[in-house]
């Protein structure tokens, strides 16, 4: 059930990749809080839906804390373009994410969460766009994620 809900995933994600006119991958790292893990993954912006508003699925995988977490996430994020500081641009959204605890086991667990985030971006000269991140799990989601990462376009 668990790899049937993830190929799933992927495959509602990679449909999406057609609907956009240049799809903008990226890398993306951090820290967790509860369970307290390092994470590390990957996302795309894959359909700008309206001025500033954006699709961003993306995966993450935790590890520490005696457990491996393989995340899944489909969230929108809305980019204040009127607000700059300093050619930083404040961004906030939200989304649904699918947690695998312990993947490879016999005691794994799958859960579908609920988050919110808030952050900025800035693009540097050398063109990629660089960004710092705060997610809240609301619903069955780690309590919280520190994730800095760079859009190569």
């Amino acid at each position: 059930m668990k790899r049937f809900m993830a190929v799933t995933l992927v495959a509602l994600l990679a449909t999406a990749l057609p609907a956009a006119a240049q799809p903008v991958f990226g890398a993306r790292a951090g820290l967790t809080a509860n369970p307290d893990q390092i994470h590390f993954g990957a996302h795309a912006k894959v359909l700008e839906m309206a001025p500033g508003l954006l699709f961003l699925p993306n995966i993450e995988i935790g590890l520490g804390d005696d457990a491996m977490l393989l995340t899944f996430n489909a969230e929108f994020t809305y980019t204040f373009s009127e607000a700059q500081w300093r050619r930083w641009h404040p961004y906030a959204g939200g989304g649904v994410g699918v947690n695998v605890s312990e993947p490879d086991s016999a005691d794994s667990s799958t859960d579908v969460g609920l988050n919110a985030l808030i952050g900025v971006s800035k693009v540097l000269n050398i063109g990629h766009e660089f960004f710092a991140e705060l997610k809240l799990g609301l619903e069955d989601s780690p309590d919280l994620k520190l994730t800095l990462g760079f859009s190569f376009f």
